[in-house]
């Protein structure tokens, strides 16, 4: 799966969601994910960077929204798993209840956000930690 189609999902299924809320999101759902699954969601780089966990394809198709909510429905057929389906809509659900400052402190929490330095990528395999 990419890290684009999970974003499209959340984005499908939810409403509200800004550019940076995504892109938490994303790596909060991944790093759930990762200590489930001991394997990550997807192949793509993560960013530590001054914003938050930031994966490049995400910021180049939504980075255009800024603050504002992407209210977007993409409406498209999702070639996902049942069973990672069913995980990705248990995950939003969680999360949307959230405020951004719970969703900051979960990141700041993470041992393999911390263990990163600034601009550099994230250890996927540190997520299990």
């Amino acid at each position: 799966m990419k890290a684009i189609t999970i974003a499209d999902f959340l984005i499908d299924n939810r409403d509200n969601l800004t550019h940076n809320r995504l892109q938490r999101e994303v790596y909060l759902i991944n790093e759930i994910y990762f200590r489930k699954n001991n394997k990550s969601l997807f192949k793509e780089n993560i960013y530590k960077l001054t914003q938050g966990p930031v994966i490049k394809e995400i910021s180049r198709k939504y980075i255009r929204y800024g603050n504002k909510p992407i209210n977007l429905k993409i409406n498209h057929q999702f070639n996902i798993k049942d069973e990672d389906r069913n995980f990705l809509l248990k995950m939003s659900d969680i999360l949307k209840e959230k405020s951004n400052i719970e969703i900051n402190e979960l990141i700041q929490a993470s041992t393999a956000y911390k263990k990163t330095n600034k601009g550099k990528i994230i250890d996927k395999n540190l997520l299990k930690e």
